[in-house]
């Protein structure tokens, strides 16, 4: 099969886009904004992503690549800073020359790790592809664990997805009860939710972005990530990838939610509130409704609150914070999703290091079956 490498620098946003498009079983993770905010981080030495074409230039597959340092473990890796490089992408074709191509890419990935002396990889596979999004008649999890062929481990996490299709009444029947009733509160309270993308209030876009970062540097109390990141969050706004979810308390901003959008799916992406007004209006409860019902009217298919943990699995041990956050993004009803992430390693000496801490800290956790309590 001849083909030909194009590497995402050379390329601008909607030629990168339109190729992923024709790509059945791409998510988010391979598209140019996604790729250009996590590639802003420090930490990456080099953004190798490309995708390869047919000799009359039909896309074949994408491939999401990044060499970054990661200076807690001290190790170079195939990772965008700790982020995973979203797992390859091949266009439908016979079995045989799908191998034959996959092979050919982690052939690729083997030559640039003697090139650069990546001692692991990370990559991760999403469950709102576009072979579910777009209906197609394809089972949407097809091929989801493939990449064991080449010696990876894998984790499956959960992340919580609401179908934006059911009717408002059953989302509404899904959302818990104390949940609801701060929506309601929030309403009652006087609180209003505006929408900022390039159709919605386009004119005030920066100056609500910039709002939006200067709660979230106050809320952290330091710069969380590097300014670069926000600029390419920005250019997705602007560019209609995004959408800004602001709530008011007459004229003053006191939460934002900033949402990432791919094909008929939307996700909440980051998140900020001014502390002062929390307790009095829980404002986020109403805010993320808000974006909820946004997304059913505008005809997206689904939205994706975020990863909802339960305790502590091999490849990763959440925070009390992480899990209390994710308890409660569970309480919007949505139903749980899973992702796989993938862990490979070309470093024998690091493979045992990294699995010998590993299994230290998980045997410092609460392991046990967990059997609930009776009420």
């Amino acid at each position: 099969m001849e083909h030909r490498i194009v590497e995402f620098k050379a390329v601008e946003q909607s030629t990168w886009d339109s190729w992923v498009s024709q790509l059945k079983g791409a998510s988010y993770y391979h598209t140019w904004h996604w790729l250009r905010f996590i590639g802003q981080f420090h930490q990456i030495k080099n953004n190798l992503s490309f995708i390869i074409q047919d000799v009359a230039g039909k896309p074949l597959a994408v491939c999401p690549l990044a060499v970054s340092y990661l200076e807690r473990e001290k190790v170079f890796s195939f990772s965008f800073n700790y982020h995973p490089c979203g797992a390859p992408v091949i266009t439908s074709m016979p079995r045989s020359q799908r191998r034959e191509l996959l092979n050919y890419i982690f052939s690729l990935i083997g030559k640039y790790q003697e090139t650069y002396g990546c001692q692991q990889i990370i990559m991760a596979w999403h469950p709102l592809n576009s072979l579910v999004l777009d209906h197609a008649t394809e089972v949407g999890n097809e091929d989801s664990f493939e990449l064991m062929r080449y010696g990876l481990f894998y984790q499956v996490d959960n992340t919580l997805v609401i179908d934006l299709n059911l009717t408002k009444e059953l989302l509404i029947s899904n959302v818990g009860k104390y949940h609801y009733r701060h929506i309601q509160r929030g309403i009652k309270k006087g609180l209003r939710v505006e929408i900022y993308n390039n159709k919605h209030n386009p004119d005030g876009l920066r100056e609500r972005f910039n709002e939006f970062h200067q709660a979230h540097y106050v809320a952290a109390g330091r710069e969380t990530r590097p300014y670069a990141t926000w600029e390419a969050m920005y250019e997705g706004l602007s560019a209609g990838k995004a959408s800004l979810f602001i709530a008011f308390v007459n004229d003053t901003p006191i939460s934002y939610l900033y949402c990432g959008e791919f094909s008929k799916m939307a996700f909440g992406w980051s998140q900020a509130n001014v502390k002062e007004y929390e307790e009095e209006y829980s404002p986020r409860h109403l805010l993320e409704w808000t974006a909820i019902l946004f997304y059913k009217e505008n005809a997206f298919s689904y939205y994706e609150i975020g990863e909802r943990f339960f305790g502590s699995q091999f490849f990763y041990i959440p925070s009390d914070k992480e899990i209390s956050i994710s308890s409660f993004k569970e309480r919007y009803g949505g139903r749980l999703f899973p992702k796989v992430k993938w862990y490979g390693y070309f470093d024998k000496d690091l493979l045992k290091t990294d699995y010998n801490q590993r299994f230290r800290e998980l045997l410092n956790c609460n392991l046990l079956v967990k059997i609930p309590e009776e009420k």
